[in-house]
């Protein structure tokens, strides 16, 4: 039950919420993130990573910034 509530907590958040693991592959994120990427569904993302929606340096960028979370961790 609370897994749901948190689910339906951060699909309606305003802001751009997602998850990805250590090898920047996407795991999930909430409708915010879907319209950026002009996605219709939140399962549409998943398994993809930052090169299927940003040119090369831009998904560098991204991935090293992603990467920079585990490091601090």
């Amino acid at each position: 039950m609370e897994n749901i509530i948190l689910q339906h907590i951060i699909e309606k958040l305003p802001c751009h919420v997602y998850w990805l693991n250590r090898e920047n592959v996407y795991l999930g994120y909430n409708i915010g993130q879907a319209k950026n990427f002009a996605l219709n569904s939140t399962n549409e993302i998943i398994g993809k990573t930052n090169f299927d929606f940003h040119d090369y340096g831009t998904a560098i960028k991204l991935n090293r910034i992603n990467e920079l979370m585990y490091v601090n961790r």
